[in-house]
């Protein structure tokens, strides 16, 4: 039986129980679709279990730490206390890290005792052979940060090109769970679309949205709206975030902008 581990994503877990321990993860979206705050989320869930976790950024650490501060004031006590590490992809001082690659990243989340691990973005590590075994190395880059052992979201702009979307479609393939985020409309309709999970198609959406302080929450139907009036014969919710979300220990200030 396969063992799973909370997202921490309410509506997530709900259906799906979580995700595959010890394995991989891929979430898709355009910049600004909610890639980062799902990261966090799943970050923090980790934290909030007394994990290690460890983040690999394709920037600087900087930005992502202040994202992750508006979910959770103490961030940077968890990096002080070692449960979490991040390893950005670029330096301080604008250099190139010189410790991370491809071949390196497995080794690093493993020596961290991380159970959980998030690759932000998983492109810039994936520089395929010119061959015939492109696509099988493709397929194969989910399971070779499962290497680690721990339980690895990765995420990935939407593709832009013809190339990218190939590229996008082959580590897909690879990967056992596979959601794709989109912002459609000029009433900015976010949706959540589960395209694999466990190696089986489940296209399964949700719309939802980004509440300050929280994250990613499935977005209030009009008898759950109408549920919080005051006036109704049942105990009304104490919050929107209760009809939507299980309770949650950390407390979490309003998300800002900065979160993709």
């Amino acid at each position: 039986m396969v063992e799973l581990v909370p997202w921490g994503i309410g509506f997530f877990d709900a259906q799906f129980g979580g995700l595959p321990r010890g394995r991989a993860a891929l979430i898709t979206g355009r910049s600004g679709s909610g890639k980062t705050a799902a990261a966090i989320q799943f970050i923090l869930q980790g934290l909030q279990n007394d994990e290690r976790v460890v983040v690999v950024l394709s920037a600087g650490a900087d930005e992502f730490k202040r994202a992750a501060s508006q979910f959770n004031p103490h961030i940077e006590a968890e990096i002080a206390r070692g449960h979490l590490r991040i390893f950005p992809m670029q330096e301080a001082d604008g250099n190139s890290s010189d410790t991370l690659s491809l071949q390196t990243i497995p080794d690093l989340i493993a020596s961290a005792g991380a159970t959980r691990a998030v690759v932000d973005s998983v492109l810039p590590w994936v520089c395929p052979p010119p061959t015939d075994e492109t696509e099988s190395f493709l397929m194969g880059i989910a399971s070779h940060f499962e290497q680690s052992g721990a339980t690895t979201l990765l995420t990935m702009r939407k593709p832009a090109s013809a190339a990218s979307r190939e590229l996008r479609r082959s580590i897909e393939r690879g990967a056992p769970v596979s959601i794709t985020l989109t912002v459609e409309g000029h009433n900015e309709k976010r949706i959540w679309e589960v395209g694999k999970y466990e190696g089986r198609e489940a296209g399964r959406t949700v719309e939802f949205a980004i509440e300050p302080g929280i994250g990613l929450v499935r977005k209030a139907s009009a008898s759950e709206v109408a549920a919080l009036r005051p006036g109704r014969d049942t105990k009304p919710a104490e919050s929107l975030a209760d009809v939507l979300l299980p309770p949650r220990r950390m407390p979490m200030p309003d998300l800002g902008e900065s979160a993709g």
